[in-house]
C-alpha cells in the first residue's frame, strides 16, 4: 500500500513539474521537446509499475542536468534511504500503518505543492506533532500550518539552503515549548515574511518581539496562532507566485527520487 500511494504521489508530481519548468525558464522550455516529453511518458505509465524505473531513465537522459543533480547511481541508495528516513519520522508520530500511509501520501504531495524539500515538510510536521501531543490537535490542523510554514518561507524568498537552515531553527524552537535567541533571530532573518507576521499578530515591533521572546512568552501555542491565522492571506499571496529556477530542479529532483525509491522499496 505504501509503495503504490508513493508511485502515485511520484506520476502526479512529474506532471506537475514539468508544467513549472515550462513556466520558470525559456531554458526549461527549450528542454521541453524532450524531457518533457518523456516525463509526460513517464506519467502516463504511472500504472505500469513494472516498466516505470525505466521510463525515469529515459526521462532523466532528457534532463541530463537534472539526472547529474542526482549524482549518478549513488542515488538509487540515497532516495530508498530517505523514504525510510521520512517514514521513521512519521512512524513516531502516527498511531497505525493506515495512518503512517495516509500522512504520509498528504505531506510528499504537500512539499511539492508548496515547493520545499519533503524532509523538511515532515521534520516540520513531526516536530509540531510532538511538540502539541498533549493538546489533541487534529492532523488536519497540523497538516494546514505545515502548509502555510512552507509558503510563508517560499514567500521569504532567499535561497533553499538558507530556507532549510530557517527550518532547522524553527524546529529547534518549537521541541523546547519556546521560540528566542538564535532561533528566532534565524526566523527572523530568514523567514522574514513570518517574523512580520508574528510581530504584526502581536502588535509589537520587531525589537519588542526579541523582548518578549527572551521572556520566554514566544510559545509553541502563540505560533500556531499566528499561523492559523495567517493562513489565507497567505494561500492567497503563495498563489500569486511562480516557482523559481532552483525551486522547479528540487521538485524534479524529488519526483524522480521518490519514483526510484518506491521501486526499490
Amino acid at each position: 500500500q505504501s509503495k503504490s500511494s508513493i508511485q502515485s504521489i511520484s506520476a502526479d508530481n512529474l506532471r506537475g513539474v514539468a508544467d513549472n519548468f515550462r513556466k520558470t525558464t525559456d531554458a526549461a522550455r527549450d528542454f521541453g521537446n524532450t524531457g518533457t516529453k518523456s516525463l509526460n511518458n513517464v506519467s502516463k505509465a504511472g500504472a505500469e509499475t513494472a516498466n516505470i524505473l525505466n521510463n525515469i531513465k529515459n526521462a532523466a537522459i532528457g534532463v541530463g542536468v537534472a539526472f547529474a543533480a542526482l549524482k549518478g547511481f549513488s542515488i538509487f541508495n540515497k532516495a530508498n534511504d530517505d523514504l525510510t528516513l521520512i517514514q521513521n519520522k512519521l512512524k513516531l508520530v502516527t498511531s497505525s500503518t493506515a495512518d503512517l500511509i495516509n500522512t504520509q501520501k498528504q505531506l510528499l504531495a504537500l512539499s511539492q505543492d508548496t515547493r520545499t524539500d519533503y524532509n523538511t515538510t515532515i521534520t516540520t510536521y513531526s516536530k509540531f506533532a510532538k511538540s502539541l501531543q498533549s493538546t489533541g490537535i487534529s492532523q488536519e490542523r497540523l497538516i494546514k500550518i505545515t502548509k502555510t510554514l512552507n509558503q510563508a518561507a517560499s514567500l521569504s524568498g532567499g535561497s533553499i539552503e538558507a530556507r532549510n537552515a530557517a527550518f532547522v531553527q524553527l524546529t529547534q524552537g518549537i521541541s523546547s515549548g519556546t521560540l528566542r535567541g538564535e532561533d528566532l533571530n534565524s526566523v527572523l532573518e530568514q523567514m522574514d515574511y513570518l517574523g512580520q507576521e508574528i510581530a504584526k499578530q502581536l502588535g509589537m515591533s520587531t525589537g519588542a518581539l526579541r523582548k518578549f521572546a527572551e521572556e520566554g512568552k514566544l510559545t509553541t501555542d502563540k505560533i500556531v496562532t499566528v499561523l492559523e491565522n495567517m493562513s489565507g492571506r497567505t494561500e492567497a499571496d503563495f498563489g500569486k507566485t511562480t516557482a523559481t529556477v532552483a525551486e522547479a530542479f528540487m521538485q524534479l529532483k524529488q519526483a524522480l527520487s521518490l519514483t526510484i525509491a518506491s521501486q526499490l522499496s
